[in-house]
This record gives structure tokens, sequence and C-alpha cells, in this order.
């Protein structure tokens, strides 16, 4: 799954990748991610790959190597309501407990932020 983060850059199932993305532990969904405003994770700016991720059961978001990025309530929201579980870490944490997750046979959807 995820072979290593660091700053700016994450290599998953051997291929390396330089921005952000959203990511399943099978296939890259959106590669590079652009927001609508850079440091915020907000529902609109993944309405359209709502569709392919509806069998999911984590949403894992990784903030930044610094945790700079802010996770909209809306987002949250969404997907409580839609009971899956929401997990907010900076990109490292949340890169070895995307790891954790998939060994443990769940299925989760990460959206990343490689830098700040």
């Amino acid at each position: 799954m995820i072979d290593y983060y660091k700053f700016g850059s994450i290599k998953i199932n051997g291929t390396e990748y330089t921005k952000d993305l959203i990511f399943t532990k099978d296939e890259v969904l959106v590669y590079p991610w652009w927001r609508k405003e850079g440091h915020v994770f907000s529902l609109a700016d993944i309405e359209k790959i709502l569709n392919k991720i509806e069998n999911v059961t984590h949403i894992i978001c990784g903030t930044g190597a610094y945790g700079m990025v802010r996770v909209e309530d809306d987002l949250i929201r969404y997907f409580k309501e839609a009971k899956k579980e929401v997990l907010v870490y900076d990109t490292k944490k949340a890169a070895d407990n995307l790891n954790k997750l998939v060994n443990d046979g769940m299925v989760p959807v990460a959206l990343f932020h490689l830098t700040c």
C-alpha cells in the first residue's frame, strides 16, 4: 500500500506522487488534487468522486506534514451521516493508519495533502 511518505512525496504500491491526491488501496482517484481553498478539505472538493467511494469504511484525511489543512465540518458530517468513520491526522500518521486499516481488512479512502 503506502511504501513511504515524506514531506512533498508519497510512494503508493511502488509509484511515487508529488502532489496532493485522493486514493484507495487499489486506485488513485484524483491526481493532482486541487481544492477551492488550498489548505481546506471541503465536501465541494470531492463531490465528483462520491459515487466512486460508496463502499468504503473509513475516510482518512492527511492534513500535511505539520497538520496545516483544516477539514470542514460539512465533509465530516456527510460521511458520519453515511456511517463512515472519519479520521484526521497529519499525513505521516494518516499514512501509517491507512496501512493498518488495509491490513485489518477495512476499505479506506485517503485524502492527502503532501506538504505543509
